[in-house]
């Protein structure tokens, strides 16, 4: 694919006006066009005559921010904030720059749209979300950075298996795991990734293999430096993110102690920076109890968790709690159960 081929698709996938991007038009403007399109002045005429270092430091602390706000508060609420940087940075690529900059700018801007394109997919906003991680993955092609491709093919098969197609997300980890120099922190996260689609696939034993793969890999973590958009992958993410693996067996009765086991520590292990995965972890754990019969635990533990909900915009999470109301309803003779329906109802959430 061309440069010019990879600007139209960022174009295209962006919505930005195809002048920002010195594309030419296949037919007339739109009418009003340019005055009237979406882009934020500020960044529509910001863009620098030429690109230096300084802006590509600017994007990468953008990430970093938009990253932390991600786990934090979720998608839902700074997404089209980040999507608006985003265009800025896309802007970026068709000025001239400084010598030697190029693969550390497309890097940049894949690096923001690896983050854009995950707050679209917590927010539900999936074909937005694919989009973006289409044209990031072939900025982060033309960079030759082969970690952000990684990162990418993740994302790219989180979505797929939330959106219910497993198969799909094994074949784009599978892809990953091939590629050569892999740090611990990403084999431990494609196995991980690994695990939640075979679960969905119902295979368990397999599920347990690729855990214990992702436990293997994980053990080296720390024997080598990790990219940035890695270190979030503590021991408490690696817990709860296995656990969430092993949570699509457990619900049937296979691995339940385990998962439960891991789950209860990534609740006690996140810090507050990582809001949004302490309330996925909870709500999963609540539900494995509430499953187990632990009623008084599990309407406890999601009450709890429920009042840290407030700020939190995220759709997996409400995802998670209608899960945590499927497996509640037929035990609301117990008045606790009963209680947690009730306050997750008033959340608006379920």
């Amino acid at each position: 694919m061309t440069a010019y081929e990879v600007l139209e698709r960022i174009a295209e996938g962006l919505d930005i006006p195809r002048h920002m991007m010195g594309l030419a038009y296949d037919g007339p403007p739109a009418s009003g066009h340019p005055q009237h399109d979406d882009t934020p002045r500020v960044f529509a005429d910001g863009l620098p005559e030429v690109v230096t270092l300084e802006e590509v430091d600017q994007i990468n602390s953008l990430s970093s921010l938009l990253t932390s706000w991600d786990f934090a508060h979720g998608g839902g609420i700074a997404r089209r904030a980040a999507e608006a940087h985003l265009r800025w940075g896309a802007g970026l690529l068709r000025q001239r720059r400084a010598d030697g900059l190029a693969s550390d700018l497309f890097s940049a801007v894949a690096r923001l749209g690896a983050v854009t394109g995950f707050m679209n997919f917590d927010a539900d906003n999936q074909t937005r979300a694919q989009k973006i991680f289409e044209f990031s993955s072939e900025c982060a092609v033309t960079a030759g950075n082969v970690h952000l491709q990684v990162k990418l093919l993740s994302h790219q098969a989180r979505q797929a298996i939330w959106c219910g197609s497993p198969t799909d997300g094994l074949r784009l980890l599978d892809t990953a795991l091939h590629f050569r120099g892999l740090t611990p922190a990403e084999r431990a996260m494609l196995h991980t990734g690994r695990a939640r689609a075979l679960a969905r696939m119902g295979l368990r034993a397999e599920t347990v293999a690729a855990v214990s793969a992702a436990d293997e890999a994980f053990d080296h973590v720390g024997s080598e430096a990790e990219r940035p958009w890695m270190t979030y992958y503590d021991q408490a993410q690696h817990l709860g993110d296995t656990g969430h693996a092993l949570f699509g067996i457990a619900t049937s009765g296979h691995a339940m102690e385990e998962a439960v086991q891991r789950l209860r520590a990534a609740v006690e292990g996140h810090g507050d920076a990582y809001a949004r995965s302490t309330v996925q972890s909870a709500v999963k754990l609540a539900s494995l109890l509430m499953l187990s019969g632990e009623l008084a635990e599990a309407a406890a533990l999601g009450i709890r968790t429920i009042r840290d909900i407030d700020g939190l915009k995220s759709a997996r999470v409400a995802e998670g709690l209608r899960e945590l109301v499927r497996v509640s309803v037929s035990r609301r003779g117990a008045p606790p159960v009963a209680e947690l329906c009730e306050a997750i109802f008033e959340t608006n959430y379920a």
